[in-house]
């Protein structure tokens, strides 16, 4: 009996189907303040985990091993977004990243 190997597209959509990510824009608007943040000199690396609940997007200051900010956006929720500092704290709450992304401008402050 010869088994049918799954071709790679159908590989794609089950796993695309299965997992919270970020999408293109999504990525976009995150990076616009990180790059702000990299240019001040106060972060200096990210990381990015997909699950099956929750995408993360993980920010990290310098000589930090624990994130400065964790963008979480989750699945199947009414407030998608969420906010959360070091110490494990949600910070914020909203339905739209621009939300989020906000509070995080807030805080920047530009050298002159």
């Amino acid at each position: 009996m010869i088994k049918r190997k799954k071709s790679l597209r159908d590989l794609n959509t089950i796993k695309s189907s299965k997992q919270v990510c970020f999408d293109k824009e999504e990525i976009n608007e995150i990076m616009s303040i990180y790059t702000k943040y990299v240019i001040a000199g106060e972060w200096c690396d990210y990381a990015i985990h997909f699950g099956k609940v929750e995408a993360v997007f993980a920010v990290f200051g310098k000589r930090s091993f624990f994130p400065a900010y964790k963008i979480v956006k989750r699945g199947n929720a009414a407030k998608k977004y969420r906010l959360i500092d070091p110490g494990g704290r949600i910070i914020l709450i909203g339905e739209e990243l621009r939300q989020i992304v906000n509070c995080i401008g807030r805080s920047y402050i530009r050298a002159v």
